[in-house]
């Protein structure tokens, strides 16, 4: 067995687990097989992975540039999941620069993960996410229309006015953030993320988004994030809340026949292929009459608001 010894041994600093310690990083040797007519490079890294393994090439250099290459890929995956390994300074990849793993590495973060296909099962779930995206968003209408009404003839409505606030402010932020939802679906909010699910990946189905830039870069101020502009007072001296900010019955006037026109699409699209899933479908499109009756009393009401005020 032809072999040529190496016996390199590069001294690296460790921190593992929060301990510093001191370890080897060793080529042994380069052995030729006479099985496989090839070489191989022994070597080991100490503390993680300090059993003696091997790489292949043609030739020796071959397998010894293919060793260190692996040894200096697998110490900065290693730094990456948190370790500390170095020679001479802290991120000198333990004095390995070895641009064919560079390039790889810059080529494999380059690399869009390719998506299959959504099956006919994965898209009844989204359109059954789009279609409670859309009842989240009334879920203000009706507290303001239908359960405070009732709730505040209570005689001891009054006592409860703190929770009943709480109750009013998530309905608020739930409608707005479920509007957004919407509106992403339909084609806003700008590029189309990798894990995004949107109307194009129902082929046949077009549509424009149904928020103006403006309204979803409020959204995005005054309800996903704590913002200056959000607590700025105005001239009377009141801090501007979301329900003030946004006419969400407005919003919920346009998203309403846009979510309609796609379930009943959908609904055309599975056919006979799923009969279950479109009865549920039917069901579900029943409840468009609430929904919109929600919306003509909230008209009827901000009518007669605006007459008292006249």
């Amino acid at each position: 067995m032809e072999e040529i010894p190496l016996n390199l041994v590069r001294e690296l600093h460790f921190v593992i687990n929060g301990e510093t310690c001191k370890g080897n990083l060793s080529i042994e040797k380069l052995v030729f097989c006479e099985a496989r007519q090839h070489w191989k490079c022994h070597w080991s890294l100490d503390h993680l992975y300090p059993k003696t393994v091997s790489f292949a090439g043609d030739d020796p250099l071959a397998a010894l540039t293919r060793t260190l290459d692996f040894a200096a890929a697998f110490i900065q995956g290693s730094v990456l999941d948190g370790f500390k390994i170095y020679w001479q300074y802290e991120g000198d990849n333990a004095g390995l620069e070895f641009k064919s793993w560079e390039a790889e590495s810059g080529r494999r973060a380059r690399q869009k993960p390719v998506l299959e296909p959504m099956t006919d099962r994965a898209k009844i779930v989204a359109v059954r996410l789009v279609y409670q995206r859309l009842v989240n968003a009334y879920g203000l209408l009706m507290w303001k229309n239908r359960i405070h009404p009732f709730a505040s003839a209570h005689k001891n409505f009054a006592r409860e006015n703190a929770a009943a606030n709480m109750v009013l402010h998530s309905c608020i932020i739930t409608a707005l953030v479920s509007l957004r939802e919407l509106d992403t679906f339909f084609g806003g909010g700008g590029r189309k993320q990798e894990d995004d699910i949107r109307f194009d990946d129902f082929p046949g189905f077009n549509c424009k988004p149904f928020l103006t830039t403006r309204q979803r870069q409020n959204i995005n101020k005054d309800v996903a994030h704590i913002t200056r502009s959000l607590i700025k007072e105005n001239r009377a001296g009141n801090v501007r809340t979301p329900d003030r900010t946004f006419n969400i019955a407005a919003m919920l006037k346009k998203a309403t026949p846009l979510t309609k026109r796609f379930l009943h699409f959908w609904m055309k699209q599975i056919g006979t292929k799923h009969s279950r899933e479109a009865r549920n479908l039917q069901q579900m499109c029943g409840v468009f009459a609430l929904l919109e009756e929600t919306l003509h009393e909230t008209a009827s009401r901000e009518r007669k608001e605006t007459q008292r005020n006249v």
